[in-house]
């Protein structure tokens, strides 16, 4: 059987048009782009994120705790969906239990009662972001999380470590080992053997201490994830100036300032306007009624401390403390931020080092034992979890501090917690990117200390610069080592992609790029036509198909220099007329114009507009010389849109009214130049016409047409002369009157400020039409004729002042 063509095999039309005939597969991504495609529309997006995540997403989680809330005996809530994360202030009451106290909620005072529940949904959302970042960290902090999953993951180890570390397994290994210490040895590279043989030894005596419980070291309550929090929790306890820190009791410490900080001291300013605290017995005061669940109590309590304005403004809400909330819901959603990523911080470190300490048991069973990239594998897994023990305590000691900071700050700040809290928040962002920062650097410094360790083993540690060790790819390079890795990784598959030898062999170019079969198809199906010399060819079809494009900017150039300059309605109406003389329509104007060098995009925009209208309107008017038809259409829009500036009627333009006057001019020059040049009469018969053109009378036609048949009768004033001569003078009677349509046109487009000037205009085009009329036999009407002008003539009084504009732009 006959292997179909590569061509023929490859498009398979049939399958592509199926295939995007159907939208289903496109429309996410459509919708996506559509998101995304202007600057306006993404700046809209991100918008729409920030409002739904600091307005809709607080507001909503407020009314679902809300919803989930146990209500107290005056209305007052306390929300049992914190209540489980246990989280107390310093005095010992569970955040849980917070309450905002309000007054005069009645049917009778709808205002207070809509302002009392916005301020408790706002409340009850800023306490759920406030308790879980403080509950976030905690937790994080507390390693209770490795609970969940220790003895499993004891479990995956045991049973990996039974399959992995046999005595079989063993002794392969020591011989594969021990193979290259004779290499060296036979090389004379004794230092390397000696190295070889110390190494293979200690990874003997610890592997066996480490294969008994791999994961002991990160699970265990005093393994090396544990101690590092220990240390830093230590650090910080002595920076707060704690001389006997318990680690175990310090995480509360932290989560209970914390409460104090972001929860306490600014709901009392939110509810009372100042902290209450500051007043050891409204301390207590608070506290008791907050821990009773009932914001009557709360009340009653600030009144018995004496603290009159806190109990003011509880029963007085107002819309200044809705807004007090939302910049607290800032400030709150910043720190669940902060919490969560310092949480995911920790949590990877500990589960990195768990991943570690599983591919660690693959080296002290087999691969410590042999020289090379396995015992740098093995030195890796090791440096990194020791090295995650670090970051423990690094993570720590930053969290310690920061809340030492914080706290200060709020001591000092003498009531001004709300503006300690927004500067609070900025410093919570500027502790993200400083976080990063650090385990940047610990990072770099893990790899560092692995390359290093890996070079000692290796016995290359005394070259020049320090080299690398093997089995660490581009690691140990240097802290930019990971960007320069990925670079070359990329820069080596697009060799191979454009590779010739991989090109035949997937039978397309760069076939490792997206979309190069379809491309590829596509390059395929386009030959088929490109390849042909009389499509595409210096004198194809392709292109001469643009040749007239580029004769219409030739004449465009010429009527421009003939007619004005670049940029100009009058150089814009030459380069117009002198495009249509060799053919070109309406669609072509635009390209003729921008190939003589226009870019005023108003000129040209209002010049198509008007030359359009004249050929609309033309069709209209039934005359069966289009040129005068044209000429009509123009002479009826000019007038009308000068007498519309002139008036200063709403919606009147000066650049419309402009090009509406070169479009006039233009269908006149159009009309002369379709008839002939000049027309020599005997002055008897010059006498008649000129008699005509003063006063053009119907009879005086007809009697001519009768001359000009041969039959002109015995009563006809001009039976004596030749057929010829009458048929000269009718010639000479239309040439006229285009002659002075042209110059009507050419002293109205020099000086639009003569009201005269557009009556004598259309004086002179109604007496053609008449003239065409009488002798084509058509009837007189809007279809074929145009009224002429008034004989008296009501001056406007504004005429030159709003034509003024017109006039320049005519220049």
């Amino acid at each position: 059987m006959t292997r179909p063509s590569t061509a023929r095999r490859r498009a398979r039309p049939e399958a592509k048009e199926l295939w995007f005939r159907d939208p289903a597969p496109l429309l996410p991504r459509m919708a996506a782009r559509r998101l995304v495609h202007t600057r306006t529309r993404r700046r809209a997006l991100w918008f729409a994120i920030a409002v739904v995540a600091l307005l809709v997403l607080p507001a909503v989680l407020g009314a679902v705790a809300t919803a989930n809330a146990r209500t107290g005996a005056s209305g007052s809530s306390t929300i049992d969906a914190l209540g489980w994360m246990n989280i107390h202030d310093t005095s010992g009451v569970p955040l849980s239990d917070y309450v905002f106290a309000t007054g005069g909620e009645s049917v009778l005072h709808p205002g207070k009662t809509a302002v009392a529940l916005l301020l408790g949904v706002e409340f009850t959302g800023y306490m759920v972001l406030v308790t879980s970042a403080i509950w976030i960290i905690g937790y994080a902090l507390s390693f209770a999380w490795l609970d969940m999953f220790g003895h499993a993951l004891t479990g995956v180890a045991h049973s990996l470590t039974g399959a992995i570390a046999t005595p079989l397994m063993f002794a392969a290994a020591a011989a594969i080992g021990a193979v290259f210490v004779g290499w060296f040895i036979v090389r004379g590279y004794h230092a390397k053997a000696i190295a070889q043989v110390a190494t293979m030894i200690g990874v003997a005596v610890v592997g066996a201490v480490f294969l008994a419980d791999p994961l002991a070291d990160v699970l265990s309550s005093d393994g090396l994830l544990a101690q590092g929090r220990n240390v830093g929790i230590s650090i910080a306890a002595g920076v707060n100036g704690d001389d006997r820190p318990d680690p175990s009791g310090l995480i509360g410490a932290l989560s209970a300032d914390l409460a104090d900080n972001f929860a306490r001291k600014p709901v009392q300013v939110w509810n009372f306007g100042h902290v209450v605290d500051d007043s050891l017995s409204c301390r207590n005061a608070w506290s008791m009624s907050v821990r009773s669940g009932d914001d009557s109590a709360v009340k009653a309590n600030m009144r018995a401390c004496g603290d009159d304005n806190a109990r003011y403004r509880a029963e007085h809400p107002s819309l200044g403390q809705a807004g007090t909330g939302f910049v607290l819901l800032v400030s709150a959603l910043v720190l669940l931020a902060f919490a969560a990523y310092l949480a995911g911080k920790v949590m990877r470190t500990a589960l990195d080092s768990i991943f570690h300490a599983l591919l660690a048991i693959f080296g002290f069973a087999a691969g410590g034992y042999i020289y090379g990239p396995t015992q740098t594998f093995l030195v890796r897994n090791i440096v990194d979890s020791v090295v995650a023990a670090g970051r423990m305590a690094a993570y720590t000691v930053f969290l310690g501090v920061y809340v030492l900071f914080l706290g200060n700050v709020f001591e000092q700040a003498e009531g001004r917690i709300l503006a300690v809290l927004v500067i609070g928040a900025v410093v919570e962002v500027v502790a993200i990117t400083q976080l990063r920062l650090l385990s940047a650097s610990l990072s770099a410094g893990n790899e560092w200390l692995a390359n290093r360790m890996g070079l000692a083993l290796q016995a290359a540690g005394s070259k020049p610069g320090g080299g690398q060790a093997l089995g660490m790819g581009s690691a140990g390079a240097g802290g930019h080592a990971h960007g320069v890795g990925a670079l070359a990784a990329l820069g080596a598959i697009s060799t191979v992609s454009g590779s010739p030898a991989i090109g035949h062999l997937f039978g397309r170019k760069d076939p490792l790029s997206p979309g190069s079969m379809e491309a590829w198809d596509l390059l395929l199906n386009q030959h088929g036509v490109w390849g042909m010399p009389w499509f595409a060819g210096p004198r194809g079809a392709y292109p001469r198909s643009f040749l007239g494009q580029m004769q219409f900017a030739h004449h465009a150039r010429r009527g421009v220099a003939g007619y004005g300059r670049v940029n100009t309605m009058r150089g814009g109406g030459g380069a117009i007329v002198s495009m249509m003389e060799v053919g070109a329509d309406l669609r072509d104007l635009r390209s003729g114009l921008v190939g003589a060098e226009f870019d005023d995009e108003a000129v040209m925009m209002h010049l198509e507009q008007s030359f359009g209208l004249v050929e609309e309107n033309a069709r209209d008017i039934v005359l069966s010389n289009k040129h005068l038809g044209r000429v009509v259409a123009a002479t009826r829009r000019v007038d009308s849109q000068m007498y519309q500036v002139a008036k200063g009627e709403p919606g009147a333009n000066v650049q419309e009214t402009a090009a509406d006057i070169v479009a006039l001019q233009a269908s006149a020059f159009r009309l002369r130049r379709s008839l002939p040049g000049a027309i020599t009469l005997d002055e008897p018969h010059l006498r008649h016409v000129e008699s005509y053109m003063r006063a053009p009378k119907k009879p005086w036609i007809e009697n001519l047409q009768q001359v000009i048949s041969g039959a002109p009768g015995t009563h006809n004033p001009l039976a004596h002369i030749d057929q010829g001569d009458a048929e000269r003078m009718l010639e000479w009677i239309k040439i006229t009157h285009a002659a002075d349509i042209k110059t009507a046109a050419d002293n109205l487009i020099a000086n639009p400020l003569d009201q005269q000037l557009v009556a004598d205009m259309r004086n002179a085009v109604s007496a053609a039409t008449n003239t065409h009329n009488w002798i084509t036999g058509d009837s007189t009407d809007d279809r074929t004729h145009l009224a002429p002008s008034r004989r008296s003539l009501d001056p406007l009084p504004h005429w030159g002042s709003r034509l003024h504009a017109v006039a320049t732009l005519l220049q």
